[in-house]
C-alpha cells in the first residue's frame, strides 16, 4: 500500500526574507512515474503558500517537476522514491507462503529477520525454503 503526500510550495527563505506569494502565480507540479505516466498535482492557495496532495500509485523513483511562470524552479526536477508500505506484522500470519516471500525479497536483511521472527516457526520455515 502506498500513501498520500502533502505538497507545499512557498518562497525560499519564506520567514527570514519576508517573501510572500500572492496566489496569482502560475505554478505547476508534475510527477513522472517509473512506468512513464505523468500526473499534474492540483494546488490550492492558502496563507501565502500553495498546497496540494499526491497519492503515490506505484513504488520506485518518481521525477517531480515544479515550475513558476512556466520556468523550472531551482532544484527542479528532483527525484522521490516511493516505497510500498509493508503489512502489519500480524497480517503476515494470514498470508500465503508466496505472499510472504514476495514481501521478504523487498526487505533489508534486518527487516526480513524481524518479519520471520514474528511468524509461527512452521510458517517461517516454509517462507525460508529456497532462500539463501
Amino acid at each position: 500500500t502506498l500513501s498520500t503526500s502533502r505538497i507545499v510550495i512557498q518562497p525560499a527563505a519564506y520567514d527570514s526574507a519576508n517573501r510572500h506569494m500572492s496566489g496569482k502565480e502560475s505554478i505547476s507540479v508534475r510527477v513522472l512515474t517509473p512506468s512513464g505516466g505523468i500526473s499534474a498535482i492540483e494546488l490550492q492557495f492558502s496563507r501565502g503558500q500553495y498546497v496540494g496532495s499526491y497519492r503515490w500509485t506505484q513504488p520506485g523513483l518518481h521525477t517531480v517537476s515544479v515550475s513558476l511562470e512556466q520556468e523550472a524552479v531551482v532544484g527542479s526536477p528532483f527525484t522521490v522514491e516511493a516505497l510500498a508500505a509493508l503489512p502489519e506484522i500480524r497480517e503476515l500470519e494470514s498470508m500465503s507462503t508466496g505472499e510472504v516471500n514476495a514481501i521478504l525479497v523487498k526487505l533489508t536483511p534486518e527487516a526480513a529477520s524481524q518479519a520471520l521472527a514474528a511468524l509461527p516457526p512452521e510458517q517461517a520455515a516454509e517462507a525460508l525454503v529456497g532462500h539463501s
